[in-house]
């Protein structure tokens, strides 16, 4: 593992005590596990939603999910690095969904 990690070029970064390499995709929804901000997430769609709730299977809500894991994705690929800790991810998850949940209310 670690002449894996030598040979390339780019850090490994840790999340909740497990090595991911960059070259590696990561799945947006991973992270949200991993960093345990699924339930902040939620909170984030609801007021996009209006707070009125929608049936999850409607096309809206598709729309509304997607706008806000693609910006979400986004961001953690802007300001990830190599030697990001799982609390650095953690925090960049927690305050980017705060940031969107004060400029939607």
């Amino acid at each position: 593992m670690n002449e894996r990690l030598n040979k390339s070029k780019h850090s490994a970064i840790w999340i909740n005590e497990e090595l991911i390499e960059p070259p590696v995709p990561m799945m947006i929804e991973r992270v949200i596990d991993l960093t345990g901000e699924f339930h902040h997430l939620v909170e984030l769609i609801d007021l996009r939603l209006g707070g009125a709730g929608c049936d999850i299977n409607s096309p809206a809500f598709y729309r509304i999910v997607t706008s806000i894991l693609t910006e979400l994705d986004r961001e953690i690929r802007t300001r990830v690095h190599p030697g990001m800790d799982f609390t650095e991810m953690r925090l960049l998850v927690q305050d980017w969904i705060d940031a969107d949940i004060r400029r939607v209310r």
